[in-house]
């Protein structure tokens, strides 16, 4: 909220802000395969091996589904337990945080549209 009273902004433009950033977080999420061919790229620049971890998590790295086309486990276990998971809980964290300033918005306006998965990918 003090970044809302900092820049004078109103509640109206801050779920609009929000509804643009969830919106171009679910799009770095539908373009993985060019995120992780850019990390491949610096990894190999700098040297770097990209593995899977030698310790701990082996029933999740058993239960790493391959996905369609030439995708490598390595590729597999990144995109679901790394990329995804921690884009899954910043979307699902803004989305809570979008719903609630939408909550306090309708209160003293009308027109409230609730957000979801769905309405992100349309």
């Amino acid at each position: 909220m003090k970044v809302i009273q900092a820049r004078q902004a109103t509640l109206g433009t801050e779920v609009v802000n929000i509804q643009k950033l969830l919106k171009d977080l679910a799009e770095l999420r539908q373009n993985w395969q060019a995120v992780w061919n850019e990390a491949t790229t610096v990894a190999s620049n700098l040297g770097i091996e990209i593995k899977l971890p030698a310790r701990g998590n082996s029933a999740l790295r058993r239960n790493v589904s391959v996905g369609k086309g030439k995708e490598s486990v390595q590729e597999a276990y990144y995109r679901t337990f790394i990329f995804y998971a921690i884009i899954d809980i910043v979307i699902g964290g803004l989305i809570m945080h979008c719903n609630a300033v939408k909550r306090i918005k309708e209160r003293f306006d009308v027109g409230y549209y609730g957000i979801t998965w769905i309405t992100l990918l349309q």
